[in-house]
Parts: C-alpha cells; structure tokens; sequence
C-alpha cells in the first residue's frame, strides 16, 4: 500500500521504511507526470507552435527588440521544493544589472512583489494571457529564465532555455539538467 509522506515527517514510519516510502512517491510522481503532462512537453521543443495573438502582442508592445530576454520567477509561499521564502530585495542587485542589457518579465502564477515595479517589463504572471500554452511559448522565446523552486525548471529544460534554479530543497528528488546555470 502507498504510505504517504505526512505519516513519515510525523515519525510514524521507521527510518528502514524511509526508502521504500520515496522510492513509493517517486514511482508515483512519475507516473502522475508520465499520464497528464508528457504528451505536451516531450516534443515542444521540436513542435511547430504559434505563439497567441495576445503574447506576440505583449511581446512587440512591452519589449525592447534589440535586447534578449529573462524570465524571472520566485515563490511567495512555502512549498515543498523551497526550502524558506526568498526575501525578494534579494533579487533587487541582479534585477538591476539585467535590467541594463535584457527584457526582464515576471513568469510564473505568483503575485510580482512591488518593489520588482521599476525593473520588471511585463507582468505576465498576473495577466490574462497567463496559460499553460503561453508559457511554453514564452520559455521557447526567452534567452534564459531565473526560477525559485519550481516545476518551471522542467519546463525551461524541455524547451531548452538555460535557467538557474535557486531556492530548490527537494532532497529525495533533485533536479540535475545541463540547462541549469
């Protein structure tokens, strides 16, 4: 039977059982993973697609076309791929130094924390362009992408954006791609 994981953080399983449990979620999670999302993202990077009226819009409106373009993201709640909340003036020094040579936009479904109003170019995650259809197309246009642990990671990978990933605690299941900055 599938033992689930709040029953391990409460002690409740011996530590020799510990294996089995992640070997258990991770089956699981590949699974999951294998059945909703591998049809649309194992062949995006190769896939013909066109990009929504309303991207390519923002993209021509909001951007400046002689600079490349970064995709910022960070977490404002705690999960259980970050490892605490990221104070985001934390990213104030590199917004600042991209912001000189690169398109800055803020990815993701989180609010844009206010003090990122001066650096950022586009708030695409709180617009009504956000889709999971428009990501894809905007990690494919984008140079590279900072993401604070993420599912984004293996989007950015899929479609062969170079990312950083910061923020990421996830131990029995960690992220190693040759993307990742």
């Amino acid at each position: 039977p599938f033992v689930y994981s709040e029953f391990l953080n409460a002690g409740l399983i011996p530590i020799c059982n510990s294996i089995d449990v992640f070997r258990q979620l991770s089956n699981r999670r590949k699974h999951l993973y294998n059945s909703k999302f591998v049809h649309k993202l194992d062949s995006i990077y190769n896939q013909k697609t066109f990009m929504s009226s309303e991207l390519k819009e923002m993209i021509n409106d909001k951007l400046n076309s002689s600079k490349k373009t970064v995709l910022i993201h960070l977490k404002e709640i705690e999960t259980n791929q970050v490892a605490k909340l990221t104070n985001p003036e934390t990213y104030l020094l590199t917004l600042k130094y991209l912001k000189k040579k690169y398109n800055l936009i803020f990815v993701g479904r989180e609010k844009m924390p206010l003090i990122f109003k001066d650096y950022i170019d586009f708030n695409y995650s709180e617009s009504h362009i956000a889709t999971f259809d428009n990501d894809i197309e905007l990690f494919k246009f984008a140079d590279f992408a900072i993401i604070n642990g993420s599912g984004l990671a293996l989007l950015s990978d899929r479609v062969k954006t170079p990312f950083l990933l910061i923020n990421y605690w996830h131990l029995p299941f960690q992220y190693f791609s040759k993307l990742n900055l």
